[in-house]
């Protein structure tokens, strides 16, 4: 499967003890490097997006899907919003173009007492060509009566699936494990879930961390990052968004670890789990501030390379603080972080489409294979409406600095809201790889050499068969600026 970086299996043998004293798991260490105020990376994705924008077999909006009645519960089979899908990639086909797909997504339809309820769905893309908009998924079950924005992460052939749990009182981050990818797919028993205590190390009044613990409203938005088998059990780190008590709270930025029980059976379930660590995160919370986000900090993807640690985070946030009001929904915005960076800033990611689009929310990001990603955004209906659009410019400066500096028009067709799932290459948009070397005329190059020959040697060298290219079959594959191939 195409997902995330490196890949551990957790054991099944080692017992966690029972009076295990849980303070503060290590964070791994980082080499720290400064990183520039402007992101060209923020740029390319932009560039990028706008190119598969014009093209139909690029990119779906408004993706839907049937829920059959003998999976939802409900009388009868209801097509719903295809909502902030996580996704998994396998390998592909004989063909070497068919990409096996499996996403968990939540809609209402099915839920308990007005909660979102999580479904597991299939399908078989082309590497070229993006699902349809219109009943591609097969959706196979219910995972969750009470829980949205699940995130998969395979380990081995076992499958961690995070969810934020819907409950009265304040919703929490549920972690569950699934023997392997056939067992999910059918709804069937998972090995052991917990669900997080709702505490987490909070920020004083100077934005530092402080070692104490605080209570929490709501945990949520859980995308788990790494899998570590550590001396004290199975450790799995992950990033989320919290809720704290008070006035005028928002979402801010988190992150944390987990020492996942090694045993359990029979679908069981912990509740008030209280063996993690959790706290502000202060670097990305700084980063996005830089980037005059005044609202809530959410979802967030990371986006590297395949088979690497990430480099960035994709994160969604709101100019305008604003809570759940329109001026609120109108402001989200994608922005890029680089990681492990000394002096941390974020990059809007420029994106305003030929339909004046601006809004996106709840971005993920899947690697399918021969240097593509597949990615989706959400789309709220606020830009749709005139009446919120023009509202915009002029809303509470202190509230919305960059507002007024930044009108907005109503959003036209083809965009609609809900799910936006597009096809992008990964070479451009993080820039040739500087660790792919290739041979010619017996001598080692590497893609910057392209850039400095004439035409007809670039074409030459651009064409040629190159088995060690992880991102396609060419040189120009995995030395696309270098190339011409990125349509600058």
């Amino acid at each position: 499967m195409h997902f995330g970086s490196k890949w551990y299996t957790p054991p099944t043998g080692r017992i966690l003890s029972a009076l295990f004293t849980f303070a503060i798991l290590p964070t791994p260490t980082t080499i720290a490097q400064n990183c520039d105020t402007t992101n060209p990376i923020a740029a390319r994705l932009a560039t990028t997006i706008d190119r598969s924008m014009a093209d139909a077999t690029k990119h779906s909006w408004h993706v839907h899907a049937t829920v059959p009645a003998s999976v939802s519960g409900l009388d009868v089979a209801t097509r719903v919003s295809f909502d902030v899908p996580s996704i998994l990639s396998e390998a592909s086909g004989d063909d070497g173009t068919s990409i096996p797909l499996t996403a968990v997504f939540h809609a209402g339809a099915g839920g308990d007492a007005g909660r979102m309820a999580t479904y597991v769905a299939q399908h078989v893309m082309t590497v070229e060509t993006v699902p349809d908009p219109q009943d591609d998924w097969t959706v196979t079950a219910k995972l969750t009566s009470s829980g949205s924005m699940g995130h998969l992460f395979p380990v081995g052939d076992e499958i961690f699936f995070a969810y934020e749990s819907e409950k009265n009182g304040g919703n929490t981050i549920a972690l569950r494990l699934y023997p392997d990818l056939a067992t999910l797919v059918a709804g069937g028993q998972w090995r052991r879930e917990v669900r997080l205590q709702r505490q987490i190390a909070l920020p004083d009044d100077s934005d530092g961390v402080t070692t104490a613990k605080g209570k929490v409203i709501n945990i949520g938005t859980p995308t788990i990052t790494r899998v570590v088998e550590e001396e004290w059990g199975t450790s799995v780190h992950l990033r989320f968004h919290y809720y704290p008590e008070g006035p005028n709270a928002s979402d801010y930025p988190g992150v944390g670890h987990i020492v996942f029980p090694p045993s359990g059976e029979n679908s069981l379930v912990v509740e008030d789990y209280a063996i993690w660590y959790g706290r502000f995160d202060t670097k990305v919370d700084a980063a996005l501030r830089t980037s005059q986000v005044e609202g809530k900090i959410g979802l967030r993807a990371p986006l590297g390379r395949e088979g690497r640690p990430a480099d960035y985070l994709l994160l969604e946030a709101q100019m305008a603080e604003n809570g759940g009001g329109p001026i609120g929904w109108l402001s989200w915005r994608p922005i890029l972080y680089k990681l492990d960076c000394d002096d941390p800033t974020g990059s809007i990611v420029p994106l305003t489409l030929p339909t004046n689009l601006q809004t996106f929310a709840n971005p993920r990001v899947t690697h399918i294979g021969a240097g593509k990603l597949l990615m989706s955004f959400f789309v709220p209906s606020e830009p749709f409406n005139s009446v919120h659009t023009a509202d915009y410019a002029g809303y509470d400066s202190d509230k919305c600095p960059s507002c007024a500096a930044n009108p907005m028009e109503v959003a036209t067709d083809p965009a609609r809201p809900g799910t936006l799932l597009i096809i992008v290459e990964v070479g451009c948009v993080l820039g040739d790889d500087d660790t792919f070397k290739f041979k010619y005329k017996k001598k080692t190059r590497r893609c910057a050499w392209i850039g400095k020959k004439k035409e007809p040697v670039k074409r030459k060298v651009c064409a040629r068969e190159n088995k060690s290219c992880k991102e396609g079959t060419t040189v120009g594959d995995c030395c696309r600026e270098a190339c011409g191939l990125c349509g600058d």
